[in-house]
């Protein structure tokens, strides 16, 4: 049982990154949507949870613990399908840690941020068990941060923003919401799945697919319920009114920053932590994110997210097709 509430913990948290703990995505996504939103999401939880149990167990079968080990092969040899698709996935889970990087940034401030850094450098040393306890810890608190705010919309609603005519295009963008996603727990969550049995897999799925799209049914009904007027971070804008919510607020999105900049960190530092020079590896790769991330967090979402679901598609359809070893 402490597997699955282990797995639970971190997949939950790994998702609810920047974009989701701030009402981004949630609006953009599903809320702007009006009574469509429901649909959306019905649409979102079978996929999320069809697409998690046949990775999730296909790679416990094939004994891959790393998304970038999918394509390797006993003889070693690499066809240029193969390279392409790892640097797909090399380029995923350095962007969307660069992504967390810019949120903490914009923020918290360029100094709190680069102490972020260091302590999460310190974490990656302790293996998976440092992205766990963040996770265990932000997991209670994302519940009090929702009921919190959910408060604040059945009792004082204001909601006055505009409802957006839905399309075919915004059920599609469905599919490459998930896949991004479930493309990212892999980079930590498969440590996890790997020591669980095919039953745990699919009980801890079911599990987490449950909290997240009740957690996503919150969101909606807050955001609309509430007027809008910082698309970019809408939750927090709505927090401000209470002091005591706003600390909250922030405590919980530094959390869930960090807990998805880790899963991110974490898949790419797997790679080099064998090396003799892994400490001046991962200071390159920290510092690389760093410099990316000063492009600026509504930039890195506007030109990345699109790209990035689609590599994501493209990555989720070839491990679900291709033949494991």
């Amino acid at each position: 049982m402490k597997n699955v509430i282990s797995f639970v913990c971190v997949y939950i948290c790994t998702i609810i990154g920047a974009s989701f703990i701030t009402g981004n995505e949630i609006y953009h996504y599903f809320a702007k949507f009006g009574n469509h939103a429901l649909y959306l999401l019905l649409l979102c939880a079978i996929v999320f949870l069809s697409t998690s149990i046949i990775l999730f167990i296909k790679f416990k079968k094939a004994n891959i613990s790393n998304m970038l080990d999918v394509c390797n092969n006993k003889k070693g040899k690499k066809s240029i399908f193969n390279i392409v698709f790892t640097l797909l996935s090399y380029l995923t889970y350095f962007t969307f840690a660069s992504l967390m990087i810019s949120g903490l940034n914009e923020l918290f401030g360029t100094i709190f941020c680069l102490i972020t850094l260091a302590f999460s450098f310190v974490l990656l040393q302790f293996d998976l068990s440092g992205i766990v306890k963040v996770n265990v810890i932000l997991f209670p608190l994302v519940i009090l941060y929702l009921l919190g705010l959910l408060y604040v919309s059945i009792y004082h609603p204001n909601a006055t923003q505009n409802i957006v005519d839905i399309s075919t295009t915004n059920y599609l963008n469905i599919f490459p919401y998930v896949t991004l996603n479930v493309v990212l727990l892999c980079g930590s969550v498969l440590q996890l799945s790997n020591k669980m049995t095919t039953k745990q897999i699919i009980l801890s799925c079911l599990l987490s697919c449950a909290i997240l799209v009740l957690f996503i049914f919150v969101q909606i009904y807050i955001l609309q319920h509430e007027n809008i007027t910082n698309i970019d971070m809408p939750l927090v804008d709505i927090a401000k009114n209470i002091p005591a919510l706003y600390i909250l607020t922030l405590i919980v999105t530094f959390l869930a920053m960090l807990s998805s900049f880790l899963s991110s960190a974490y898949a790419l530092y797997a790679k080099i932590k064998k090396s003799t020079n892994s400490y001046f590896y991962l200071t390159i790769l920290f510092a690389l994110m760093f410099v990316c991330s000063l492009l600026g967090f509504s930039k890195i979402v506007e030109y990345s997210y699109i790209i990035l679901g689609l590599m994501s598609c493209f990555i989720v359809l070839v491990i679900i097709v291709k033949k494991m070893r």
